[in-house]
């Protein structure tokens, strides 16, 4: 449930920021990200902070990591080896997202900011 959750708000991310920018190249949806208006800057904030979300709860950061202690208790080994690089895989989205995409939006403070604090708590 909480996968299907987290893909339904990714999908709804990028259909947002395809929306504003009108590419998923990641490199060039942040050109164009730091050329938008601010009405349409706003909305690219909300789609960063949906990714940011999505991708905090792949990587189980603080405090979107409550899924993580019972799974790995739970699972087989096969699936808890799985586990333990797909939390991988969400730190590098995460931070893939921030560098390239977000790097000069209005929300890259805010995002810097909470992935820092999000990142030690954890």
């Amino acid at each position: 449930v909480l996968n299907l959750v987290g893909s339904a708000l990714f999908l709804i991310a990028l259909g947002v920021l395809y929306g504003i920018t009108g590419t998923l190249n990641m490199v060039d949806m942040g050109r164009r990200i730091a050329l938008l208006e601010a009405d349409e800057a706003a909305l690219a904030s909300a789609g960063a902070l949906l990714l940011v979300v999505v991708f905090s709860l792949k990587a189980a950061i603080l405090p979107l990591y409550f899924w993580l202690p019972a799974t790995y208790a739970s699972a087989p080994a096969p699936v808890a080896a799985l586990f333990a690089i797909m939390t991988k895989v969400g730190l590098y989205a995460l931070l893939r997202v921030q560098t390239l995409v977000f790097a000069d939006s209005p929300s890259a403070a805010f995002i810097n900011a909470w992935l820092w604090w999000g990142g030690l708590a954890t």
